[in-house]
């Protein structure tokens, strides 16, 4: 889930609560004031539910703002599209622009409604499908299918006019990693270029190759790769690879103390 422009702390954990109550594992839940955003990730059992209860939370903020929802689900607990999208619509008093994502991350970049561009977060469609004339809320997107991992990079002394190619070499149609998209950014904070990397199966499309490809892309214009953030869950391989790809450190599973460690009672 994100939430455009960042609302405010109370807002934040109120959502965060609200998805701990449907009894959802909080995995992230964090503002990111480069994209001006807050972003939360879950394991919730029920899905549909828990995005009422955080809708429901996001309801009492006065501010008009773009919200995102990417639900994944087994075929079990699969969502009515159209009641979900109705009901966060109505919640939310937005529009609600929907899709299902069956293709790999460099495809989706051209497809998905929910994009990042320079200016910020934006819907790239012109047709909702969920019409709400006259709502508060500048728009829903609401995207199903198996879950990505997302992660910003930070660039250094990369010119903005850059950015563009970089996205189109490391994640695109166009690009060489079939499960990498990516979006360029300039922080809202500093003015600083990013890109956000969108990884739709991380086994075939490491992220330690997709940050090499960035850095050698940047090197061209004289920059480098700065500090990444973690914006989703991301399996334990795929950031044992990134250290071994990186520093390089070849550690393995075992050697983690967080993997001998039980999860507490709730």
């Amino acid at each position: 889930m994100l939430a455009t422009p960042a609302p405010s702390a109370r807002i934040v954990d109120a959502v965060t609560d609200a998805l701990a109550a449907s009894g959802g594992r909080i995995l992230i839940a964090a503002v990111d004031p480069d994209m001006d955003c807050a972003v939360w990730d879950a394991e919730v059992d029920r899905p549909a539910g828990a995005a009422a209860s955080a809708a429901a939370a996001l309801r009492v903020d006065s501010h008009a703002r773009l919200h995102f929802f990417g639900l994944s689900a087994s075929s079990e607990q699969a969502p009515d599209e159209a009641a979900l999208c109705a009901m966060l619509g109505e919640t939310l008093d937005a529009p609600v622009y929907a899709a299902r994502r069956a293709v790999p991350a460099s495809q989706w970049v051209a497809d998905r409604p929910f994009v990042l561009r320079i200016d910020g977060f934006s819907i790239a469609r012109v047709q909702a499908d969920y019409l709400r004339p006259g709502g508060r809320g500048l728009g829903v997107a609401v995207e199903l299918g198996p879950p990505t991992l997302w992660l910003k990079a930070m660039l250094h002394a990369v010119p903005g006019h850059a950015l563009s190619r970089i996205c189109d070499a490391a994640g695109g149609p166009r690009g060489g990693l079939a499960h990498i998209g990516a979006y360029p950014g300039v922080s809202a904070r500093s003015g600083a270029p990013f890109l956000l990397i969108e990884c739709s199966d991380p086994s075939k499309s490491p992220l330690t190759r997709a940050l090499e490809i960035i850095d050698i892309e940047a090197a061209r214009y004289g920059g480098s790769v700065g500090a990444t953030v973690l914006l989703s869950h991301v399996p334990l391989d795929a950031l044992l690879g990134t250290l071994a790809g990186r520093m390089p450190l070849h550690a393995q599973p075992a050697q983690v103390i967080e993997t001998h460690l039980t999860r507490p009672a709730r």
